[in-house]
């Protein structure tokens, strides 16, 4: 009786520190595994630090990007006092890139474009002479025919590029002055008609 009862000890007690190693060794693992709970959830943070400062860093960038378009380059020329390349503020006018060169030439024909358009960055703003036909369109005589200087009547003066009515009268008074032109060229001895009007009418006016 007595050797069964310590038989029945020792088995009690081989099973109690069975059950005893069992508990520590799945404390452990709970331990281990709520260290790498921590480690991840510091990860995480710490990726979102990093993208907080790429997000910073973005901002930076556009900001800069928003400096550099402040400011846009046209080119005006025609009619105006100083043709040349102007740098502008964005988001201005075209009365601006006007005021830019120079303003009008007394030859101008003031109408024609419009002044409170906004400007684009590498435009060509062209402000035509008076009586020209834009849109790369030329007069209807002037491309079927010639116009003969000497025998024009003013109106038909008038369907030269840049040549308005005060051009055309002058040419009228030039010839009736000093008689006939001699040559094509003669056209830049009346007063306001100078290189760049002369380039425009030289391939539709003759003398013969």
């Amino acid at each position: 009786m007595k050797r069964k009862k310590k038989w029945l000890s020792g088995i009690f007690v081989l099973v109690l520190i069975v059950c005893v190693s069992g508990c520590e060794q799945e404390t452990v693992h709970f331990e281990t595994e709520s260290v790498v709970h921590e480690e991840t959830e510091e990860g995480g943070t710490d990726s979102r630090q990093d993208a907080a400062a790429d997000a910073e860093s973005g901002a930076d960038i556009s900001t800069d990007a928003a400096v550099v378009s402040e400011t846009v380059f046209v080119f005006v020329c025609g009619a105006v006092a100083n043709e040349d390349v102007y740098e502008l503020d964005a988001g201005s006018r075209i009365q601006d890139a006007l005021s830019a060169a120079g303003g009008f030439l007394p030859e101008a024909d003031t109408d024609a474009v419009n002044l409170a358009d906004t400007v684009r960055d590498g435009q060509k703003i062209y402000f035509p002479y008076e009586g020209e036909i834009i849109e790369n369109q030329e007069p209807g005589t002037a491309s079927e025919q010639k116009v003969n200087l000497n025998t024009a009547t003013k109106e038909e003066l008038k369907e030269l590029p840049g040549i308005g009515d005060a051009k055309a009268d002058q040419i009228v008074a030039y010839r009736e002055t000093n008689g006939p032109f001699r040559d094509i060229r003669d056209i830049k001895n009346v007063s306001g008609i100078g290189e760049s009007i002369y380039t425009r009418i030289e391939a539709y006016i003759t003398v013969e």
